[in-house]
């Protein structure tokens, strides 16, 4: 090593320090001149001077993103939120060799680098390459990661605002089909024997999550007055089913009834009384309106599959439960009912959201918007 290495360029650097803390000194080295030191000193100066500067770190992306991951209750993030981003850290990142690199040294190159290999191999049972959609998720999940990194100066920029992800166009989720009045009009009727009628039947008149319906207590219901209160969710974490807060503050809504839905849960209540006074002590009480027989809440994914098994034998076009939704959110919009009333039904974040997600144009009402051009300009020329 030269002596310009060895005894020049390894310059001090201040670092800040808590009051009454032992001072410690930061050393660099490599450089070539004692010149090519004191630039780099300046630049260090100037870091520090204007809040910029990041100290050197050792941490790798795997060990910060497990740190990361177990920070995220306190950051009041929800289990099933928490489950996600845990499950494609574990599979889509960390069983990659980007794990491997210093927190520091990951750049926008190598993330494009492990959105390619997810895109061409990214399944964990080599079956190919992962959705455009599935990519973009890991994205933002990484994105958020480097963002706290940021903030609490382990990194000194995000190298994910920088990476190519696959754009929003090409991550669009597949178009769902909806029920024409006529076909959700029959699936009822032909289930009204069904255990779950009530179930089937509030989801679909009200426009609720699968998770919102299956945490709905009876005190969150006032049948006198028609109304339902979405106030908590019932979720599937590890396999089980476990009780949390509703998706986001606009979630947290009052939802109108129409006769027929609120005759439905009154029969539901009496029915449930029944089996309740047949389990006696045995019965779990959570208040819950959906419940198994002895009160404890149902899996979700169990309610999605007995859904899709009865509409397989129906005879309808197959829908998926959360097409419910859709259906309830098209057909409000297409009797006209303003997107407004129909976004706070449905506790969307915006009433912009609600017609760029559930609203999708029909031949018959393109049929009739030309009509009615057609013989208002038809009409201006007899007149003239």
């Amino acid at each position: 090593m030269s002596w310009t290495e060895s005894r020049l360029a390894k310059i001090p650097v201040p670092r800040r320090r808590p009051l009454g803390s032992q001072r410690k000194q930061l050393r660099r080295g490599g450089f070539a001149t004692k010149k090519a030191a004191r630039a780099a000193l300046n630049e260090i100066l100037a870091d520090l001077q204007r809040g910029a500067f990041v100290s050197p770190q050792r941490l790798t992306l795997e060990e910060y993103l497990t740190d990361w991951l177990r920070s995220l209750p306190a950051q009041g993030r929800r289990r099933t939120t928490i489950e996600s981003y845990g499950r494609h850290v574990r599979l889509h990142v960390l069983a990659k060799p980007i794990a491997d690199m210093q927190l520091q040294s990951v750049g926008p190159l190598d993330l494009d680098r492990l959105y390619a290999h997810l895109l061409a191999e990214g399944r964990a049972d080599g079956g190919g390459g992962l959705s455009p959609r599935t990519v973009r998720f890991v994205h933002g999940v990484l994105s958020k990661a480097f963002a706290d990194a940021v903030r609490k100066r382990l990194v000194l920029v995000n190298p994910c605002a920088a990476a190519d992800a696959p754009s929003p166009k090409s991550t669009r989720p597949p178009e769902p089909t909806t029920w024409t009045a006529a076909e959700l009009a029959t699936f009822l009727r032909q289930r009204e024997a069904d255990r779950h009628f009530a179930l089937w039947r509030v989801l679909a008149m009200t426009g609720a999550r699968r998770g919102e319906a299956l945490g709905l207590r009876w005190r969150d219901l006032e049948l006198d007055d028609g109304v339902l209160r979405v106030r908590q969710s019932v979720l599937p974490v590890g396999g089980e089913p476990i009780f949390d807060t509703v998706k986001s503050d606009r979630s947290r809504r009052t939802v109108t009834l129409d006769a027929g839905t609120i005759a439905a849960l009154r029969a539901h209540r009496a029915r449930q009384a029944k089996e309740r006074l047949a389990l006696g002590a045995g019965y779990r009480d959570h208040d819950l309106v959906f419940a198994l027989p002895d009160g404890r809440p149902y899996y979700p994914p169990r309610i999605g599959d007995a859904f899709t098994w009865r509409v397989a034998k129906s005879g309808l076009p197959r829908i998926r439960l959360h097409d419910l939704r859709h259906t309830h959110a098209t057909l409000l919009l297409a009797q006209a009912t303003d997107a407004k009333t129909v976004s706070e039904r449905l506790g969307h974040s915006s009433v912009q959201f609600t017609l760029d997600r559930y609203t999708h144009p029909k031949t018959s009402t393109h049929h009739a918007a030309a009509d009615r051009f057609g013989e208002l300009v038809d009409g201006a020329a007899n007149d003239a």
